[in-house]
């Protein structure tokens, strides 16, 4: 293991460097990775930094100067490496758009955690203490990472978050083993991957307008414009490069969908009619967006159906006694509640349940905590049901 004194790295800031240590680095099973990166304006995450430690070293490799990645994807693309890091979600998507490619086999440290009932989205500043009984600094976590030379403080800092992830992997581990959760670990770990996979799958930007505030009041025709004009603005924020909310807001497509879908001629007069949005964007984008609107829709999957109303206030009640059972059978089992289901998870439940839909349960909550939940939670369904 790293012996953890300070300024152990070693810097890599060319190709040959690099593939001298991605050499080195196929003969151990398992690596500790993460990335320092700027996502202030863009879309996509600029990578400013990859960390990885071996057991024997820290590396601090400087993608300015890595012209091939071909070296590290077979890295952790190996079914016989397991890839070490904290919190994943943000560094796969860094990994997807600068590599190509995601770990076959993650071991998220946060997830593992949760699981021993350390905390939910526990930090790995608290982990490290937790764990290793040791602090490290937060001091430049609002860094640029793109600045060039990075200052010793940046490249401390950088070291750090990966200096201890491989010691505390090996303890977690064990633990999830003894307490025979490691399978459920397991999967959770493979449904973040699959997470990051479905985030660049243009199927999946179609039902984006699901995730709009009020859409459920939305009629058939609204819907179907606010589809058009989700998966328009995932495109562009994609093609320019630029963050969703830049390209147009959340409340403004809302918006200019409820306008042009009251007008079956679809004027471009309409425009004014739309007051959150600026002469700049109607200028830019409004004959575009109204020639999109007047294409024929022949598969649109916009519904009402997975957009149900909130809950009113007596089916509020049931949702509590189903979180609340929650809370008692994750204490029962050691592990946080949040990881057991989210409050998320079980509104959708219980949605699907007062709308009758074929299976009630989400896919979020299938597998081992279907089976751990569904004989607490068939009694309060039963019980909703029985009072109509």
């Amino acid at each position: 293991m790293t012996d953890h004194t300070e300024n152990t790295w070693i810097s890599v800031d060319s190709q040959q460097a690099f593939e001298s240590c991605c050499e080195r680095w196929e003969s151990v099973s398992a690596l500790a990775v993460d990335t320092e990166f700027m996502r202030t304006n863009t879309f996509y995450p600029r990578l400013g930094l990859l960390q990885v430690a071996d057991g024997n070293a820290v590396y601090l490799v400087d993608p300015l100067g890595i012209e091939d990645w071909t070296p590290f994807k077979y890295l952790l693309t190996d079914p016989n490496r397991i890839i070490v890091m904290h919190s994943a979600g943000e560094d796969l998507t860094v990994f997807q758009t600068t590599f190509d490619e995601l770990p076959r086999n993650l071991f998220d440290t946060q997830i593992a955690a949760a699981y021993l009932d350390k905390g939910f989205s526990l930090s790995y500043q608290a982990l490290v203490k937790e764990i290793m009984g040791v602090e490290i600094p937060k001091d430049e976590t609002r860094s640029d990472w793109l600045q060039r030379p990075l200052s010793e403080s940046q490249q401390r800092y950088a070291a750090l978050d990966v200096e201890y992830l491989l010691e505390i992997r090996e303890r977690l581990s064990q633990a999830l083993h003894s307490q025979s959760m490691y399978q459920w670990f397991e999967e959770d770990s493979q449904q973040v991957l699959t997470t990051a996979i479905a985030q660049e799958e243009k199927s999946n930007w179609e039902h984006y307008y699901e995730k709009i505030s009020n859409a459920w009041r939305l009629n058939q025709r609204e819907l179907e414009l606010l589809q058009q004009l989700c998966y328009w603005r995932e495109l562009e924020a994609r093609r320019r490069n630029k963050p969703r909310n830049w390209i147009a807001k959340d409340a403004d497509l809302f918006e200019i969908a409820q306008v042009f879908a009251a007008d079956q001629d679809l004027a471009y007069e309409n425009w004014r009619l739309v007051k959150a949005v600026n002469q700049g964007f109607i200028k830019h984008n409004g004959e575009r967006l109204i020639a999109i609107f007047r294409q024929p829709i022949t598969t649109s999957t916009a519904s009402n159906t997975s957009l149900p109303p909130p809950l009113p206030p007596n089916q509020r009640n049931m949702l509590k006694k189903l979180r609340e059972l929650v809370v008692a059978r994750a204490k029962e089992l050691g592990i946080a509640p949040e990881l057991l289901a989210r409050k998320r998870w079980i509104t959708d439940l219980l949605q699907n349940f007062l709308a009758g839909t074929e299976n009630t349960w989400p896919e979020s909550l299938r597998g081992w905590r279907q089976q751990i939940l569904e004989p607490d939670f068939s009694a309060v369904l039963n019980e909703l049901s029985s009072n109509g």
